[in-house]
C-alpha cells in the first residue's frame, strides 16, 4: 500500500513511516524543511520511499502537495460521508431488564469543498490580522461570551 504521513521528519510522523517501510509499505514523507532528516529512510528504502517538502499552513503549497500526490495512492479518496446517529428509545419496553433500545439512521453527506479556499485564507487573513474579528448572533463563541 502506498500512504502519504505528514510531519515524517521528526517524532511520531518519522516513527510511522519507518515502521510502515519496514512493513514493506510504499511511502511518501512529508516534511516542512527538514528533508535532511529523512534522507537515512530514503537511501535505507530507497524504492519505497519519497520525500515532499511543503509548508502545510501555505495555501498554495498545500495545492501543489494534494495535486502532486492525489492519484498516487492505493486507496480512493471519496466525496461522500457517512453519519450513523443512534437515539435511545423507549419503545414499548416497561422495564429495563438491562435492554437498552436505539432507533439508528444512516445519513450520507456528499462533499462540497468549493467554500474551502476561500474559507482558508479567510481564516489565515483573520489570525495575522491585529484585530478581533467582529462578534454577531451566528457566531458560537459569542453567544457564549455576551
Amino acid at each position: 500500500m502506498k500512504v502519504l504521513v505528514t510531519g515524517a521528519s521528526r517524532g511520531i510522523g518519522y516513527e510511522i513511516s519507518k515502521e510502515l517501510l519496514e512493513s514493506n509499505h510504499n511511502v511518501v514523507m512529508h516534511c516542512n524543511q527538514n528533508k535532511k532528516a529523512l534522507e537515512g529512510l530514503q537511501k535505507k528504502h530507497a524504492n519505497k520511499s519519497h520525500i515532499v517538502t511543503a509548508d502545510l499552513s501555505n495555501l498554495k503549497e498545500i495545492k501543489e502537495l494534494i495535486n502532486s500526490t492525489i492519484n498516487k495512492f492505493d486507496f480512493p479518496v471519496h466525496d461522500t460521508g457517512y453519519w450513523l446517529i443512534c437515539n435511545a428509545t423507549d419503545g414499548e419496553q416497561k422495564t429495563f431488564n438491562k435492554i437498552l433500545n436505539f432507533k439508528t439512521t444512516l445519513l450520507s453527506y456528499k462533499l462540497n469543498t468549493d467554500y474551502i479556499e476561500d474559507t482558508l485564507v479567510d481564516l489565515k487573513a483573520c489570525l495575522d490580522s491585529d484585530k478581533y474579528p467582529s462578534s454577531g448572533q451566528d457566531c458560537d463563541n459569542c453567544r457564549w461570551y455576551n
